[in-house]
């Protein structure tokens, strides 16, 4: 059987190529932060491990499998349960452009957790340049939008408590520096802060993080990559939830908005199973 996953930093999807019943979320995985240990242990999945000796072949596309190295320790992880199984490990970017485009042109776009960007052409990647992350990028990704209200909501004291609890959010100042500093994933707890954004959209403060935060996607990410190509298309859940603002932006900018995909697995086992 033909494992397929397609993991952010804050959640994995799992599907069979060709058995359209199962399909799993689990934790998100990203080498270029976690350690090997902490990934080990989120695979430790009881539907992952009944399924150890079954799975023949598995293409993971992730977020921070970049670089040779982030990828061996991706592939590492993923050989202690599945054996037998013969492993690719892509990046996530290659997932988003396989499921905007299939084998057609356009920019590619990740907005999730973190952002990222590629151009897509004839089935290849020909430019990508190197994401910042979430400490120098990351700009409309979940994590930038957090962080914003995390400044107002600290920096400015911002009456927001009862927001953040209805999300099950700290609210105590001190104890979110503490847990930002020392949590495995700070990029996917600082992004969880996100949602009282999208959840308070209406509230012209909250609409303007969000905007801004997109602005800055557009400005500092794709404006670099629109000199020949207009097609573009976004994967992740900050771009499904913002897809109305960012339709604005491309109109804006003179670039023809293709597609918003919340999640790339369905059309990736799609592209497989051709």
């Amino acid at each position: 059987m033909h494992l397929i996953a397609d993991s952010g930093s804050t959640k994995t999807s799992w599907k069979i190529a060709g058995k359209g019943d199962f399909s799993l979320t689990t934790i998100g995985f990203n080498p270029m932060i976690q350690s090997s240990e902490n990934m080990s242990d989120g695979l430790l999945v009881p539907e992952l491990l009944v399924l150890a000796n079954a799975i023949s072949k598995i293409h993971f596309f992730g977020a921070g499998c970049s670089n040779e190295s982030a990828k061996t320790k991706m592939k590492n992880c993923l050989k202690q349960i599945f054996k037998t199984a013969e492993i690719t490990i892509f990046h996530d970017m290659d997932a988003a452009a396989i499921a905007l485009f299939g084998s057609k042109n356009g920019i590619a776009c990740i907005l999730g957790t973190g952002s990222n960007i590629c151009e897509y052409n004839d089935g290849k990647i020909i430019q990508h340049f190197p994401s910042l992350g979430h400490i120098l990028g990351d700009d409309g990704g979940g994590v930038d939008i957090g962080k914003i209200v995390l400044k107002k909501y600290v920096q400015q004291q911002q009456p927001w408590q009862t927001l953040l609890a209805v999300h099950g959010l700290t609210t105590d100042p001190k104890i979110i520096v503490s847990e930002i500093y020392n949590t495995a994933k700070p990029n996917t707890y600082i992004a969880a802060y996100a949602k009282v954004a999208f959840a308070n959209i209406d509230n012209p403060v909250f609409y303007n993080i969000i905007k801004s935060s997109l602005q800055n996607f557009f400005t500092n990410q794709v404006y670099a990559y629109t000199k020949q190509e207009k097609n573009i298309g976004f994967v992740g859940s900050i771009a499904f939830f913002a897809q109305s603002i960012i339709k604005e932006l491309c109109l804006e900018n003179d670039l023809k908005f293709v597609q918003v995909i919340q999640s790339p697995i369905d059309n990736l086992v799609a592209f497989y199973e051709k």
